[in-house]
């Protein structure tokens, strides 16, 4: 199937969509960080002297 073959969504089917999108974000902005998120974002808003530090394991950033 080409793009120009993709079937288009009613706009009824956009709107709902929409408006489970920004409930299920809505949501997410109540719930509490993580620790690890939480000393990420610390991390970012302070600067870092050594950024070393603030490197991730060279395997990732699996906890």
């Amino acid at each position: 199937m080409m793009a120009t073959d993709t079937p288009k969504l009613s706009y009824d089917l956009q709107r709902h969509l929409g408006r489970c999108v920004k409930v299920g974000s809505e949501d997410m902005l109540h719930e509490p960080l993580s620790g690890r998120m939480e000393d990420l974002l610390k991390r970012l808003e302070g600067g870092s002297e050594n950024p070393a530090k603030t490197r991730p394991p060279r395997g990732g950033l699996s906890s």
